[in-house]
């Protein structure tokens, strides 16, 4: 597993984990100690605008119209959701919430609480 196939379009970090998505349609988690790759995650049907990263979990948005609610230790896709009629370009995540931004010109809010 080597780098991204075309542009990176966003990175978020913490103590243990780098991640970085493309419009090569992945994300990519890399160790933040050794900088080495840990694991390739695919699933978008388009490029990876944004991500946030937020303890073991990993939130992504695609120019696909899906965000996507990942674990980041497995690479297991948790939850998708979907309503934005455009492609995302922006999304936050705060353990409990994801806001997204658009492309279809709306902010939107999802309830993404992991029980």
């Amino acid at each position: 597993m080597l780098g991204h196939t075309d542009g990176v379009s966003d990175i978020s970090f913490d103590e243990r984990y780098i991640v970085s998505s493309s419009k090569d349609t992945s994300i990519r988690i890399w160790s933040s100690s050794t900088f080495q790759p840990v694991l390739m995650i695919v699933g978008h049907l388009g490029a990876v605008n944004a991500i946030q990263l937020r303890g073991d979990f990993l939130v992504s948005a695609s120019s696909d119209r899906m965000i996507k609610l990942w674990q980041v230790s497995t690479g297991a896709l948790i939850r998708e959701f979907a309503g934005h009629e455009n492609g995302l370009a922006c999304v936050q995540y705060d353990g409990k919430r994801i806001i997204s931004g658009s492309n279809d010109r709306t902010i939107r809010v999802w309830d993404a609480e992991v029980k």
